[in-house]
């Protein structure tokens, strides 16, 4: 008769191992693991892994241990290390069509000249366009006269100030 015979089972991590073959004969000097202390320790029931609502029950360091990560953070975190995994990727594949620095200065390419008012002061309008031609004493720019009209009155004022003081001394 062909009996099946099942195939042996994995051994348990620090679980003795049972000899192979003829169970029934002796093999050296192999003890019992009914007499060995240690053997019955490596026997010993593995704990159950807690589930469910069992994990507010745990200290807090277990529960914390225990207890799956929510997959929101954890979808947002391989999103963010695929976008810099793309972007070291695209750093070394990825090339500039043109790059360019130099040292220089800016320059004008036909005659120019600098204009600057004889009296500094806000521009109140500009008479000119881009490109006009204009001729010497055309007047470009107006200038906004308030400030010129405060320093003429200070001055006036000044100017009576020491007349005063100049006929004050006399006196």
């Amino acid at each position: 008769m062909n009996e099946a015979v099942p195939p042996p089972k994995a051994p348990q991590h620090g679980a003795p191992q049972a000899p192979q073959g003829n169970s029934q004969a002796p093999q050296g000097n192999q003890q019992a693991p009914q007499g060995n202390p240690q053997a019955k320790a490596a026997q010993a029931p593995q704990p159950i892994p807690v589930e469910g609502r069992d994990r507010e029950f745990l200290p807090a360091a277990l529960e914390i241990l225990e207890t799956p990560p929510s997959p929101l953070p954890v979808a947002f975190m391989l999103t963010i290390c695929a976008f810099a995994a793309a972007a070291l990727a695209w750093a070394f594949i990825g090339k500039l069509d043109v790059h360019a620095s130099a040292w220089g200065k800016i320059e004008a390419n036909g005659r120019s000249k600098v204009i600057q008012p004889l009296d500094p002061g806000k521009v109140a309008a500009i008479r000119v366009e881009n490109g006009a031609h204009v001729k010497a004493g055309d007047a470009v720019v107006d200038l906004d006269p308030a400030e010129a009209q405060a320093d003429a009155t200070a001055a006036r004022e000044a100017l009576a100030a020491t007349q005063a003081e100049i006929i004050r001394r006399r006196a």
